[in-house]
């Protein structure tokens, strides 16, 4: 099983058009929400909105894989909802006390062959976070040759960045536009026009390299 996560239920909505499906998860203030479609083809997508304004617009999720498909053909087989709320103690930083707040989503999709990829969605008051975990009967290892995760910007905006750099992490950060990035190194740290801040970051990797972002429209992102 591969798994991947990249960190960026109140209530739970379920919407069916035309064969599409999707699913909303909210932060535990209601700020900040998530949805994930699985469209009529079985694409699978999400987008997230900020105070109710469009923030990363809709953007494809999924793998290629060498000899299986990762990223289309999907149906959904079970959605279910939890919330999570502990407080913990650092040794060290700016807060002592830590608290871990958030609402999760979790879709199972499968695949007609029983490939299986569970999505986990979890909406924190200060962000989002997603994971994959795919399932394929038969194999005990993928050959990935690409990551199909975007990030699609709804706004421009400014951002801080070290080149995509497999061999070192010694350079020095670049400020630019959001439209002027050519690649990147996570984290990928950016302030959009309306005076949000946020980050693109991974954690919990399993078996699977590091991140690197790259431009693929002025503001989109693609992992």
């Amino acid at each position: 099983m591969l798994k991947k996560t990249l960190w960026l239920c109140g209530l739970l909505f379920c919407m069916t058009t035309l064969g599409a499906q999707s699913y909303m998860v909210e932060s535990p203030d209601n700020s900040i929400a998530l949805t994930f479609l699985c469209d009529e083809k079985g694409n699978i997508f999400y987008d997230v909105t900020v105070e109710e304004q469009p923030f990363i617009n809709v953007s494809k999720l999924g793998f290629s894989e060498k000899k299986t498909d990762l990223s289309q053909g999907f149906h959904v087989v079970d959605v279910s909802q939890s919330t999570f709320d502990e407080t913990w103690s650092q040794l060290w930083g700016e807060n002592k006390q830590i608290r871990n707040h958030y609402n999760e989503l979790k879709i199972t999709l499968q695949q007609r062959n029983k490939t299986t990829l569970t999505m986990t969605f979890r909406c924190f008051d200060e962000g989002v976070a997603f994971r994959y975990a795919y399932d394929v009967q038969g194999v005990d290892s993928l050959l990935l040759m690409d990551e199909l995760t975007e990030f699609q910007f709804a706004q421009n905006g400014t951002c801080w960045s070290i080149p995509a750099e497999f061999n070192s992490y010694e350079f020095l950060y670049t400020k630019q536009a959001i439209s002027a990035l050519d690649n990147a190194n996570t984290p990928l740290t950016f302030k959009l026009e309306s005076g949000l801040y946020g980050s693109i970051h991974e954690a919990a990797l399993m078996d699977f390299p590091e991140m690197t972002l790259y431009k693929s429209g002025w503001n989109l992102l693609h992992a």
